[in-house]
């Protein structure tokens, strides 16, 4: 599966939201939404609430190993929207 960087941005009162997604495949072209889109506001990793969170412990909870696997928690057009996605290997 493709990685799909996700450029986060904090909003006032601690809300998360995804700015931008950066996607490429093999072959350096865009791929299929992945599930996450720009706008969506992130509510949980794992189960585990973002609100209040820092940088560093929302990305820590994106990150791990390669076929390492994480459960997002998104909120998009009034509706909670659940999606898997590849964890992020951050340096």
């Amino acid at each position: 599966m493709d990685r799909v960087p996700l450029m986060l941005r904090w909003e006032p009162g601690g809300g998360v939201r995804v700015a931008d997604l950066v996607r490429s495949g093999a072959d350096g072209d865009a791929t299929a939404d992945p599930g996450v889109q720009a706008g969506d506001c992130l509510l949980a990793v794992d189960g585990a609430a973002v609100t209040g969170r820092t940088h560093g412990e929302v990305a820590d909870a994106l990150r791990g190993r390669p076929g390492d696997r994480r459960r997002l928690t998104l909120a998009r057009g009034g509706q909670r929207v659940e999606v898997e996605v590849a964890a992020a290997r951050l340096l």
